[in-house]
């Protein structure tokens, strides 16, 4: 069975709870669940717990807290940087990277970007950050992405950044210019490329340029593939990978 996961600020071990608001809706109205449901709570911090309800009306539910969980947070601390696209298809970028683990997303205003300016994208930031959450709950993730206020190419390289970066551009080396040690973060332009002004400032701050192939891939599909590939290599999926001359089953 799917868990059924609720999303609480402020988690203590121990004790008993309450759930209040949408969270609290969800659970009684919509869910239907009631005293003895087992549910997941989670702090969007990095810390969840098996939890059971104690009892639940319309207005609020109280649930006691029975086992922390192993963390399902990746070991790669990710940053994207993404040129907004136009559309409204942050949204489903917001979500995807979400699932994949992602720690921190921020959208970006190049000088080639199609989409609003820095001042209206700023008004989608809350929903953003309430897609960011659903995102969460479907996925099982303990941590929430931070979800930064879109900024240019030019504010990103001015602020403390990871020692690990990359800049996603055709031109770059086909293959992953460094090996990434948590954190890193990973710049993607829009779908008409970086300028030659943002390639210059990002090599003057340390980015490394990386390819996706010989083929254009639209700004959700670069961020999609980027943030895979280093999961697989460096992140919680290398797990799964089979080990050198192990043969296929």
């Amino acid at each position: 069975m799917r868990e059924r996961r609720f999303f609480v600020p402020d988690l203590l071990g121990g004790r008993e709870i309450e759930i209040h608001d949408q969270e609290a809706h969800h659970l009684y109205h919509v869910l239907r669940l009631g005293p003895g449901d087992e549910i997941v709570v989670f702090d969007g911090k990095g810390r969840h717990f098996r939890a059971v309800i104690t009892s639940a009306n319309r207005h609020f539910a109280a649930v006691q807290q029975l086992e922390e969980l192993p963390t399902s947070e990746s070991s790669l601390e990710l940053t994207l940087a993404v040129a907004v696209p136009k559309r409204g298809r942050m949204s489903s970028i917001i979500r995807m990277l979400t699932e994949l683990g992602v720690a921190r997303i921020t959208p970006l205003v190049t000088e080639r970007t199609l989409s609003a300016s820095t001042a209206a994208l700023q008004e989608k930031c809350e929903r953003w950050s309430r897609i960011a959450l659903e995102a969460c709950k479907q996925s099982g993730r303990s941590w929430i992405p931070v979800i930064d206020s879109p900024m240019s190419f030019c504010e990103l390289s001015r602020i403390v950044l990871p020692e690990n970066r990359i800049l996603v551009s055709p031109r770059g080396a086909q293959a992953l210019p460094i090996r990434p040690v948590s954190p890193c973060v990973v710049a993607i332009g829009p779908e008409g490329g970086w300028s030659e002004e943002e390639v210059s400032l990002a090599s003057a701050n340390g980015f490394q340029e990386l390819s996706l192939g010989p083929r254009t891939l639209r700004t959700e599909t670069a961020a999609v593939t980027v943030a895979s590939i280093l999961q697989w290599e460096f992140g919680d999926l290398k797990g799964g990978r089979k080990k050198e001359g192990e043969s296929r089953k």
